[in-house]
């Protein structure tokens, strides 16, 4: 059994002995493909590639204990160790009791040394009830959530990427907004609803599951004690750490049937999901979805400073339907990455446009911002997911339309650019008819102002540039 097996089993485990979860993502290929579990499976490929996770939801329908299950599940370390260190989220959270304090005892003696929070010595941390936490307090945590990098005095705490698995009730009076940076550096969001009433018996059987299997007060006992010896450094303490995982990760999965992946496993998972390629069309829709959602007519970079662009060339644009743009972040580390994850998870040869279809949704709901008149079009739509998710599906759709509408003329202007790359003339270029050449070099003479399409533009604007013609 290879590494993506060995997390499509333990995610199966999970679904069937420990969390109840009925999403499922549909994967328009053509194919009848279906992600089951859907919540649990996004948060174990969260997990296996250090991407962050908002846990969006009303109180009490299982954020929490999802992610001290993927966690445990991801490691081999009880649920209950997980949920001991977990950050709590409330208006007179300290930065002290979030990443560290001062170890006074030295400062006696002249040292100015840190005693680390106990949820930094973990691969993932949980931030229960993320939201509230006031804007101020939240931006304590933006450099940890963007690298895996805390910092306290003069000290730092840097081990690696970590995963964070931020939960977030739905708006109510004693929570605040999340910052625009702080909902930026989480990768993908997912919603945790009622499953329907037909699941009252197993919602109890898999918390006793829980209970019984999933917890071992012992080893949770243990682990704590070492992250509290004052006298030992935090190099070793991971270490040791480490050693007690391992041990206790045989004995973890005979109880449960869920077989935590090795740290090479996790890296060869990694490298495969950066490796698989992606197709023609899938490139091209993902340079689409980017450059319509950063781009206007009139003002040029999307920003959400400015009024919106609202003229006849910008109407079927997606920057029509939204305030801010899409950074490098959301369309590289969060759309495209999760997409070659779903590849590589649903076995299939390389990323197609649907894999992009199925991931944009959960990585753009909690990003962006859409227009009044976009909400109040799309209010009587029947949906299944959060308001935000359904909004980003229908944006995605007029995306699509353009994509069709122009892909052809997309294509020519990239082998063009691909000859002019090689040095190759007309009389010498390949993959390109005369007429082709010809007309794109007769929309490079034209007013780049005359062409609607954005990204269109930017390939022309591009061949004007570099190569002066």
């Amino acid at each position: 059994m290879d590494e993506t097996e060995k997390l499509k089993n333990n995610i199966a485990k999970v679904a069937t002995g420990y969390f109840l979860d009925t999403s499922v993502l549909e994967i328009a290929d053509g194919k009848g493909t279906k992600v089951e579990a859907w919540n649990l499976a996004s948060m174990m490929l969260g997990f296996a590639l250090k991407k962050n996770m908002l846990l969006i939801g009303e109180p009490g329908w299982g954020k929490t204990s999802a992610a001290s299950i993927i966690a445990s599940a991801g490691t081999g370390f009880p649920i209950d160790l997980y949920r001991s260190v977990q950050i709590s989220g409330h208006p007179d959270q300290s930065e002290e009791k979030m990443i560290g304090r001062p170890d006074y005892g030295s400062m006696m003696s002249g040292k100015e040394d840190v005693i680390w929070q106990k949820a930094l010595f973990f691969p993932s941390i949980t931030l229960d009830e993320f939201n509230r936490l006031p804007e101020g307090k939240q931006a304590e945590l933006l450099d940890a959530l963007a690298t895996g990098r805390f910092s306290y005095l003069n000290d730092n705490f840097y081990y690696g990427d970590k995963c964070f698995f931020a939960t977030v009730n739905h708006h109510d009076g004693g929570n605040h907004e999340i910052s625009a940076p702080g909902l930026d550096r989480f990768h993908l969001c997912v919603e945790f609803a009622f499953p329907g009433a037909i699941y009252r018996g197993k919602v109890r059987e898999f918390k006793a599951s829980q209970r019984s299997t999933l917890t071992d007060k012992d080893l949770t006992s243990r682990i704590l004690e070492i992250i509290q010896d004052k006298g030992m450094p935090v190099k070793d303490k991971l270490e040791k750490i480490d050693s007690e995982r391992e041990k206790a990760a045989k004995e973890y999965s005979k109880k449960s049937g869920i077989e935590p992946l090795t740290a090479s496993e996790y890296r060869a998972f990694q490298e495969k999901v950066a490796k698989i390629g992606m197709s023609q069309d899938a490139s091209l829709y993902m340079n689409c979805v980017d450059s319509e959602m950063n781009m206007t007519q009139k003002f040029g970079t999307k920003r959400s400073c400015d009024t919106i662009d609202d003229s006849n060339h910008a109407k079927e644009l997606a920057s029509k339907n939204i305030v801010n743009g899409l950074s490098p972040r959301a369309s590289i580390e969060s759309i495209e990455d999760f997409a070659r994850a779903l590849a590589v998870y649903t076995g299939a040869e390389k990323v197609e446009k649907c894999h992009i279809d199925a991931a944009a949704p959960y990585a753009l709901a909690h990003r962006v911002k859409f227009t009044d008149d976009f909400k109040s079009f799309h209010s009587e739509g029947v949906r299944g997911c959060i308001f935000e998710a359904y909004l980003a599906k229908k944006m995605l759709e007029g995306v699509s339309k353009n994509f069709e509408k122009y892909k052809n003329d997309l294509i020519m202007l990239e082998k063009y650019i691909e000859n002019k790359n090689k040095g190759k003339t007309r009389k010498s270029k390949e993959g390109l008819s005369d007429e082709h050449w010809d007309r794109v070099e007769g929309m490079v003479k034209e007013d780049l102002r005359k062409i609607d399409y954005p990204l269109m533009r930017e390939h022309v604007g591009f061949i004007k540039d570099v190569y002066r013609a």
